[in-house]
């Protein structure tokens, strides 16, 4: 048999309230704050982002419209079109007495010379000076060529260096 042992004139135990979440401790808010200077920090870096590479963006939908408009025989006419849109996308980032002047090899250099994408083949090479040139009797483009100096130009709208190059 267990003596229960019991003392007189003690209360039992009154367990202590659970510990409340709010308010926070003060390092809290601090965190909270640098959490919101953070964000604000970012939307901004992104909205400054999207301003500069807004005529990216433009190029690139220019570029679908050369694109749809050659349809499946591209011409002299498209491929001039997207030789324009080269230069006009250069002229927008580039100083216009670096860029403006630049035809043949000097024009397939700077681009080669700007862009952190794959070096133009020589077929590419090709159909980047006949862009520039106006010769009314070149027509034909092949359909592969076409697409590798599609491929190109997209790389270059999307990947070229905005400084660095004088």
């Amino acid at each position: 048999m267990q003596d229960t042992i019991y003392i007189t004139g003690i209360e039992p135990m009154i367990p202590p309230e659970a510990v409340h979440f709010w308010p926070p401790a003060p390092g809290w808010y601090m965190l909270a704050g640098l959490l919101m200077l953070l964000l604000v920090f970012l939307a901004y870096k992104r909205v400054i982002h999207r301003r500069r590479n807004r005529y990216r963006v433009r190029a690139l939908q220019q570029m679908t419209e050369i694109i749809r408009s050659a349809g499946d025989a591209p011409d002299q006419q498209a491929l001039l079109a997207l030789g324009r849109l080269l230069k006009i996308t250069a002229l927008a980032v580039y100083p216009r007495e670096n860029v403006a002047s630049l035809t043949g090899k000097e024009w397939i250099g700077f681009l080669t010379e700007s862009c952190r994408c794959t070096e133009p083949d020589d077929v590419v090479e090709s159909l980047l000076t006949r862009a520039t040139l106006q010769r009314p009797g070149e027509n034909a483009i092949d359909k592969d060529d076409w697409q590798r100096l599609i491929s190109f130009a997209g790389q270059w709208i999307r990947n070229h260096r905005t400084s660095g190059y004088t």
